[in-house]
């Protein structure tokens, strides 16, 4: 890992708390899921959080098990790892479709156990549908449901680099979040 991705990595990053309102939401088994103003048109920027029944340690293997991701999203048409892998970094190439319409990426994944994060960004390296797709996950405590809990925070923003319909924005931000969620605290307790 390079020292400038280090640095990022170990950078404390400011990660929105969920408010009273969404805490009520993940005491009642739900992810909570905030849209964050941004600038550019053809962005969306979300936040969400989840509190699983389960231990960080199931919670951080669901997190890691991108191939897993396809088998409960059927909008997921294609799952690769496209570079090795090492204990920090993971290169994951995306295919998904929905409304007919197909959007492919490569986010380059940065891991740092000790802070807690996977950090993830685009790939420019790589031919993708995106302009810019990065954000952070933090594993932590749950705040109010007893253990094991173990809460997942993803805060993200996507820019398309084009504008699209208000519905495909959904499913590709906040939509997106909240199944993703959804997804780790179902499957965590089974790891």
């Amino acid at each position: 890992m390079g020292l400038f991705t280090l640095l990022l990595t170990r950078m404390a990053l400011a990660f929105p708390l969920a408010n009273a309102t969404e805490e009520a939401i993940l005491v009642g088994g739900k992810p909570a899921i905030r849209t964050l103003a941004t600038d550019n048109a053809a962005a969306v920027s979300v936040v969400g959080w989840v509190d699983a029944r389960a231990t960080a340690d199931q919670v951080w293997k669901v997190l890691l098990d991108f191939p897993g991701r396809k088998a409960t999203n059927p909008q997921m048409t294609e799952i690769r790892s496209y570079r090795p892998t090492t204990g920090a970094d993971q290169w994951w190439a995306f295919t998904v479709t929905k409304f007919g319409m197909s959007v492919v990426y490569h986010n380059h994944y940065y891991l740092d156990r000790a802070a807690n994060r996977l950090k993830h960004d685009l790939d420019t390296t790589q031919t993708n549908d995106l302009r810019a797709n990065s954000g952070v996950y933090e594993v932590g405590a749950c705040t109010t449901t007893p253990a094991p809990c173990t809460r997942l925070a993803w805060s993200v923003e996507t820019d398309f680099g084009r504008s699209l319909p208000a519905m495909i924005r959904n499913w590709l931000g906040r939509a997106a979040v909240e199944g993703f969620l959804l997804d780790v605290a179902a499957r965590a307790p089974r790891y």
